[in-house]
């Protein structure tokens, strides 16, 4: 029996030690942190400029900073809070917070017309009381959003090298024939403006040089092709982790076309395709991240030079990439693989390529406020 009685006095003094743990670090938590209120029609987005918190976007932006500090958040990427719901700022912003709020003796964050006695200033953890002189400063919801145009903007330029494969099946003649080519290389050049904290657009340019060597006895009379693609992109970010993308444009591709039996023509277009991808961020700290991306593509009927009539065509992609964050840039690299189809009647074209690409991202933020200063 005492040793079942020493026993039981042993489990309750742990579980009041880690009782105590817990309400320590609630209070630590708390003395770190800030908290506003939801009210009606606020937007975190519209929170976080009514504080004049800066900067706002990139992985030690602001709004990176709330969703750590509020979990639920991270669901919905800010985009969805309730009134009356906590959103809680660290306490490093006070002094910036205080020219535009006041800061009560708990750490609420309120906007109001005026200051009074009852006011203080939120600083190191440590609250004082401080009579404070009448003075306007502007609520959340009469501050004027002055901001039209993306908060920021990225710009990328990529270089890199990839393996084509070109194949065909002609059904008349039923004949089939592989043109290969060696490493092509190829740059692309993407500039990314964010329109929202969840939209943003993709417009890019690629180019690249096709080097041809043929896998049959004909004679190949284009050894070399230039292809050029123009795309436009719309990305949604669903959550902190996924994002969905449809892209579309013209695309460089190759087509092959034999004159005469010993001879065989390539020839170089752009034909209009849509691509519909899923992005996911697979892992992610400070400084960096690995993207895995799937995407399906749908080539649309095209007509090339009143004389290649080709029909739809289907295909997808998928792609790794890595992204290493600098203090002013990012170092990418991407490695991709895609395969599609089409038809020109009577001739099937299959397409493979296999490429990586290393380069450099810039963001691109403005310089200007986006609100007025009261």
């Amino acid at each position: 029996m005492h040793g079942i009685y020493e026993s039981s006095c042993g489990r309750g003094f742990k579980m009041l030690l880690i009782a105590l743990i817990c309400l320590f670090s609630q209070f630590a938590v708390a003395g770190s942190t800030l908290y506003y209120s939801v009210q009606k029609d606020d937007q975190l987005l519209k929170i976080i400029h009514g504080l004049h918190l800066e900067p706002i976007h990139g992985p030690q932006g602001v709004w990176s900073e709330c969703l750590n500090l509020n979990p639920l958040l991270i669901e919905k990427n800010g985009d969805y809070i309730l009134p009356g719901q906590k959103i809680y700022i660290s306490s490093k912003h006070s002094d910036v917070i205080s020219q535009y709020a006041f800061i009560s003796k708990d750490g609420e964050i309120r906007f109001s017309k005026t200051k009074n006695a009852e006011s203080i200033v939120y600083d190191t953890g440590e609250s004082t009381e401080s009579a404070v002189e009448s003075e306007e400063i502007p609520s959340l919801l009469e501050a004027p959003m002055v901001q039209s145009s993306p908060a920021y903007s990225e710009l990328s330029l990529l270089a890199g090298a990839s393996y084509l494969a070109l194949n065909t099946n002609d059904e008349v003649a039923h004949t089939s024939g592989e043109i290969l080519s060696g490493l092509s290389p190829g740059a692309e050049i993407i500039w990314t403006p964010h329109l929202t904290e969840s939209l943003s657009l993709d417009l890019g340019v690629i180019a690249e040089k096709v080097k041809i060597a043929p896998s049959s006895s004909k004679t190949l009379l284009s050894r070399q092709q230039n292809l050029n693609s123009f795309y436009l992109g719309v990305n949604y970010q669903f959550t902190q982790e996924l994002q969905f993308r449809i892209q579309g444009g013209y695309y460089g591709t190759l087509l092959l076309n034999s004159p005469t039996v010993s001879e065989i023509q390539i020839e170089a277009l752009s034909i209009p395709k849509v691509q519909l991808a899923i992005r996911y961020k697979v892992l992610s700290n400070e400084n960096f991240q690995l993207y895995m991306q799937g995407a399906y593509i749908y080539s649309f009927p095209f007509t090339y030079k009143d004389s290649y009539r080709g029909g739809a065509g289907n295909g997808f992609s998928g792609a790794l990439q890595v992204e290493q964050d600098l203090e002013s840039f990012a170092i990418v690299a991407e490695t991709y693989y895609r395969k599609s189809s089409f038809k020109v009647t009577p001739v099937t074209f299959d397409t493979t390529e296999a490429g990586i690409q290393l380069g450099v991202k810039w963001k691109l933020e403005k310089t200007n406020s986006s609100r007025k200063k009261p």
